[in-house]
């Protein structure tokens, strides 16, 4: 039998040990340092061994991996003995000697919401609290930025591609009519090969620039022409931020009287799936604008560097608009084939009667299929790679430190004042100094309804200034000081409301039947002022509605106008009160004023005109009662 060591060394972290060959044996563990260490033994959880028992045949050895686990350890020290038992009949235990310094837990990060969701009305103001725990050690030192999303709108539809025929009514003197070129095979445009490296879409089968297309024009001067192209990117493999580089467009002739003319080149986007034209422009960001002089030329692909980063997941819309060239004798007529077209071609000219991107096959020219592409480079970038300030969006902290086992709690508030119904994305990216997540992100969404029904809210306030209106509700003054009320009704709801009345507690009736359209999301405003002499609470109740009444919806507010500690005089007058004096009584006659205001009096005054006839003395004498009275 080979000789066998009597002791190890010692293991202080994941090792491999070697038993002696062709015995069996067992480890198990024991904690503390007693002079025969293996005589009791007991668990120790922080070290483990594997495999813990086994058969070594001989010439061989056994391979066992220790392992040792701080996790939920405190700061220290941690020893103990594996012991080794095995029918080595010189050598039947062996103790060996364990250790495990812990010198400080992790930092560690946890959040109490994987998300951030919420629904609510326009106008409104929601919060919750983002909790940013350290369960580990150390100090967690964190921060957040914001990532802006889309407004996706709350009930987009699908793109319309089915045929509607419009009609339209021109102008005097416009039609819509062709450039009156004679037919011919047109340019195709060069092969992908010898095109920029880089990913074109187009909705043409043919990039062949054929005579056959039209624009609202005067004796072939055109009017005001916009000619559009949507690209719902996803579904041409375009799933991140698509880069642009450049468009095409085709041109089947262009003559200027200067031998170039302007053009402009429009693109927006919008996320995948908003409808267009239905959701133009109000769904969709203008993200590039290009100033474009096209020399003269005809059945030609123009190519327009432009530079724009359309977001993930996008509508890319293009638009070609030419200004009116009646005054400079220009003429346009964008390119186009009969080919296939896997998407509309659509034409917007004032002149024309068309106001909005309108389906050229819904106005009789559906063999009209514009060649417009887009060449670019899609980029697929993590979301927190670039931070965007949500501008719906409130953090309060943006940052902070958190000791082991504290938790900082973070206000998320979500403002829809002045937001059209949709729903709102973004992402919080928490960025920390976690060994476990050094980067969380927290998905945002906003949900914004608008009510169905009539609704209102007023904001009553008041100050010393006529001639705007005051921020607060609630101001010192000195007794006689004109004030002014102003008092803002906002329409909440989704119904216009033509009529309005408004009452207030101090002024009466401000506002009777009065006729005014405030339409829904819109404000409107009255001010009213008057002179206090005792501080006043008042509340004011504004009314809206429509003829019937229906639709009537009220709102409330008040204003406190409080008086400046201070003497004030106050002025009552009794006009044309005649108090005949009977002759030859001393009793005499009174009258009483009485006295509103709360306040301590430290000075009356009595001012009387009085007439009269009889032979005497008239002596004018205050109540006894008042200690400050002045006779007159």
């Amino acid at each position: 039998m080979p000789s066998c060591p009597k002791e190890h060394t010692g293991w202080t972290g994941n090792q491999v040990a070697h038993f002696p060959q062709g015995l069996p044996f067992v480890v198990e563990g024991f904690v503390g340092g007693a002079a025969l260490p293996c005589a009791l033994t007991s668990p120790m959880d922080w070290v483990s061994a594997a495999p813990n028992s086994g058969t070594t045949a001989a010439g061989d050895a056994t391979a066992v991996e220790v392992t040792f686990d701080s996790t939920g350890l405190s700061m220290g020290t941690y020893q103990g003995y594996l012991c080794v038992n095995s029918n080595d009949a010189v050598t039947p235990q062996i103790s060996i000697p364990v250790s495990l310094t812990v010198t400080s837990s992790p930092v560690l990060i946890n959040l109490n919401l994987s998300e951030v969701t919420s629904t609510q009305d326009a106008g409104t103001t929601t919060n919750q609290d983002l909790e940013i725990g350290n369960p580990g050690g150390g100090t967690l030192n964190w921060d957040i930025d914001e990532v802006d999303g889309f407004l996706r709108p709350v009930a987009s539809a699908d793109v319309v591609e089915s045929v509607e025929t419009i009609s339209f009514a021109p102008q005097a003197g416009f039609g819509l009519t062709g450039s009156g070129l004679s037919a011919s095979a047109g340019l195709t445009a060069l092969p992908a090969a010898q095109r920029v490296p880089n990913q074109t879409i187009t909705h043409s089968t043919s990039q062949t620039v054929v005579t056959g297309s039209i624009s609202c024009n005067a004796g072939g001067l055109h009017a005001d022409n916009s000619y559009w192209r949507a690209f719902d990117l996803p579904a041409f493999g375009i799933n991140g931020a698509f880069a642009i580089s450049s468009v095409d467009v085709g041109v089947e002739t262009a003559n200027g009287a200067s031998g170039s003319q302007p053009v402009v080149l429009r693109l927006y986007a919008a996320p995948s799936g908003t409808a267009f034209p239905a959701a133009f422009p109000g769904s969709f960001n203008l993200i590039a604008t290009e100033n474009v002089n096209v020399a003269n030329q005809t059945l030609s692909l123009l190519n327009i560097p432009v530079a724009a980063v359309v977001p993930a997941n996008s509508v890319l819309v293009m638009e070609l608009f030419t200004p009116s060239g009646q005054a400079t004798n220009n003429s346009f007529f964008v390119g186009s084939n009969a080919g296939g077209q896997s998407a509309p071609s659509y034409i917007s000219a004032a002149s024309c009667g068309i106001t909005a991107p309108t389906d050229l096959a819904g106005i009789g020219f559906g063999n009209m299929h514009i060649v417009m592409n887009v060449t670019g480079e899609e980029t697929v970038a993590q979301t927190c790679d670039t931070a965007v300030d949500i501008p719906w969006l409130t953090l309060t902290p943006t940052s902070g430190s958190a000791g082991a086992g504290i938790t900082n709690t973070v206000n998320v508030a979500l403002d829809s004042t002045g937001l059209p119904a949709g729903v709102y994305t973004g992402t919080l990216c928490v960025n920390s100094n976690a060994s476990n997540a050094p980067l969380v992100e927290v998905p945002v969404a906003m949900t914004v309804t608008v009510p169905t029904g009539s609704s209102i809210d007023m904001a009553m306030t008041v100050g010393t200034d006529s001639s705007v209106c005051a921020a607060t509700d609630e101001i010192t003054v000195a007794s006689g000081t004109e004030v002014t009320y102003c008092y803002t009704v906002t329409n909440t709801g989704a119904i216009t409301l033509t009529q309005h009345d408004l009452a207030d507690t101090e002024l009466g009736t401000v506002l009777n039947g009065f006729a005014y359209s405030l339409a829904p999301g819109a404000s409107a405003f009255i001010t009213a002022t008057t002179t206090l002499t005792a501080t006043t609470v008042s509340t004011a109740t504004w009314t809206a509605y429509n003829p019937g009444p229906t639709n009537t919806a009220t709102a409330s507010d008040s204003a406190t106008v409080n008086m400046a500690a201070g003497n004030a005089t106050v002025t009552y007058c009794r006009n044309a009160v005649n108090i005949a004096i009977p002759d030859d009584t001393p009793a005499g006659v009174s009258d009483v004023q009485t006295v509103t205001e709360s306040g301590t009096i430290v000075d009356v005054n009595f001012f009387v005109n009085a007439t009269h006839t009889w032979n005497g003395d008239v002596i004018f004498t205050p109540d006894p009662q008042c200690d400050s009275c002045d006779n007159v």
